[in-house]
């Protein structure tokens, strides 16, 4: 069980273990160079790759500095918080994997500032992100109107202009946004953007179907919880730091692209080596010069939304005067009409049971009324990655990714016993439920307010006691929890 309490102090004297002592600390590229990005904490299983997908060895801690082009990818029971060199701070949860496409900031006078003074970003930046798999939670200092934030995912492009928001992919290749301040613009590949405001929220399924919706109020709660304590350890930062960071990240970047130049020239002869000499340079030009243009990511808002007046749109939305979005087909549907995308196809199933058939574990999906929408069948003997099970509950809607991920933990744990004793039990659907229940109890992150009283404690503390010695299925529990 997770608790939030305040963070350790970290010490920052050690920052930048990634980089070799012998890296010149000065700015590159004049004016305009790589961002920097300083990891703030690391739990389990936390791997940094380089540019080229390589896993950098070593265990990554705190103070270390990354740069445009790395990877960030968590395990099952993996999280990680880092801080970016324009103040944006963001948690990366369990199983997900980020990529920084590109970070590029002009540089700036750090003075005697800590982070936790500052109210708007020190420098414009251009900052993207990939995500490929997972969720990320993001908190921004308010954005200069020359600057940009894009995070790109398989379903569509999100566009931040200062806010506290959450966005995952799942396993099945869903997109859910949840905006808990400010706005962000959501475009699907080839569509109108569609402006999430605060208290709003966005499913885009993996067909493209669209689904408004209130906030989610748990990731409502997730998002504030992650926010306050990564924004909590990057407070006392200070700037000067963070310059630091930014100068030797600087540094990181140009040694990658060497590497990646030098890769290129070993395979041509001089005429093609001169020739892609002359585009690197003109390369660098255009980065150096692209926070001026605004226009680095070719791949953030397509057709129309890439026009000045949107931009200007979304700025003024941020700063918090209304006004009527140009060009935007799809708004906020109002509250209580429909909205105006298509509905989702995943709401008919509901509930899913479980039995044992014929050396298979039988999954039935069925509606509200128990009417089955489908079956499948999985035999016990199989040994099926988490992914492909965590995949069987796609379709169930109202199913949270701690709900999907508990259900597809328990299939895995019982079919393993299954697969041993075939007839290890009577009524394997009571079984599942009774494990999943307390698992899920134990296993879930829990927030403690001030308001949570001792007594409140010590009660729900024996309740799961009773609830979890009265079980008969503890092995299974156990094997879950293990496996977690």
């Amino acid at each position: 069980m997770k608790t939030f309490c305040n963070p350790i102090s970290i010490s920052f004297a050690a920052l930048f273990i990634l980089l070799s002592h012998n890296f010149s600390w000065g700015q590159a590229n004049g004016d305009v160079s790589s961002g920097a990005i300083i990891m703030l904490s690391a739990k389990g299983l936390v791997q940094v790759l380089d540019p080229s997908g390589n896993v950098v060895p070593g265990t990554i801690k705190p103070g270390a500095v990354l740069a445009e082009g790395f990877s960030i990818k968590t395990g099952f029971s993996g999280e990680s918080s880092m801080l970016f060199s324009n103040g944006t701070v963001a948690s990366i949860e369990p199983r997900s994997e980020v990529k920084i496409e590109t970070f590029l900031q002009k540089s700036f006078e750090a003075g005697n500032q800590k982070v936790s003074d500052l109210e708007t970003e020190p420098s414009s930046s251009q900052l993207t992100l990939d995500i490929g798999s997972g969720s990320l939670v993001v908190q921004t200092k308010k954005l200069d109107r020359s600057s940009s934030f894009t995070i790109n995912s398989p379903a569509g492009t999100a566009e931040i202009q200062g806010t506290e928001f959450q966005m995952g992919l799942s396993p099945a290749g869903d997109t859910k946004l949840d905006v808990a301040s400010s706005v962000v613009a959501f475009t699907p590949p080839g569509g109108d953007s569609i402006v999430v405001s605060q208290g709003k929220g966005l499913d885009v399924s993996a067909n493209g179907a669209i689904n408004q919706r209130p906030i989610d109020p748990v990731v409502s709660l997730n998002i504030s919880a992650k926010n306050t304590l990564a924004s909590s350890i990057a407070a006392a930062v200070p700037m000067a730091t963070v310059n630091q960071a930014k100068e030797k990240a600087s540094a990181l970047s140009a040694v990658s692209e060497g590497k990646e130049s030098k890769s290129s020239e070993s395979s041509s002869d001089d005429d093609e080596s001169q020739e892609e000499e002359d585009s690197d340079g003109e390369e660098k030009d255009a980065r150096e010069s692209a926070i001026e243009k605004s226009g680095i990511n070719t791949r953030s808002i397509p057709g129309t939304q890439t026009g000045s007046a949107f931009k200007k749109y979304l700025k003024d939305l941020a700063d918090g005067n209304e006004m009527s979005p140009p060009n935007v087909a799809v708004p906020d549907a109002p509250s209580g009409e429909p909205s105006s995308q298509p509905p989702s196809s995943t709401g008919l199933i509901t509930q899913v049971t479980y039995s044992v058939q014929n050396g298979n574990i039988v999954l039935s999906f069925q509606d509200a009324n128990g009417n089955e929408v489908r079956g499948t069948n999985l035999s016990i003997n199989s040994d099926p990655e988490f992914s492909v099970l965590y995949d069987q509950f796609s379709e169930l809607a109202q199913f949270s990714d701690s709900k999907k991920n508990m259900n597809a933990l328990a299939l895995m744990i019982f079919m393993r016993e299954l697969s041993v004793n075939s007839n290890s039990y009577t009524n394997l659907n009571t079984a599942m439920e009774k494990a999943i229940e307390v698992s899920e109890k134990f296993l879930t992150p829990k927030i403690i307010g001030n308001n949570y009283t001792l007594t409140d404690k010590t009660e729900n503390a024996k309740q799961l006691i009773d609830q979890y010695s009265s079980n008969p299925y503890l092995y299974e529990i156990g094997m879950m929890m293990a496996e977690y």
